[in-house]
């Protein structure tokens, strides 16, 4: 079974995190363990701790969403 790509939304733009990997010249894997350790979407694409953390306890606001076929 397939892992649905997780999408994360930035100033606005919404694309999965290997998109964000990619056009932000940073290893997924970075971008994977930030999001794992509750960071917001902002803060796990610019790199930002002073965002790292979100308001609720222990929730990201990444969003795992399925592919539409």
């Amino acid at each position: 079974m397939r892992i649905p790509p997780y999408f994360l939304t930035v100033d606005g733009e919404t694309k999965p995190l290997s998109e964000w990997a990619r056009t932000t010249n940073q290893p997924y894997r970075r971008l994977y363990e930030r999001m794992s350790m509750g960071w917001t979407d902002e803060a796990i694409v610019k790199g930002n701790q002073n965002y790292a953390r979100t308001t609720q306890a222990g929730t990201s606001t990444c969003q795992a969403k399925a592919e539409a076929k």
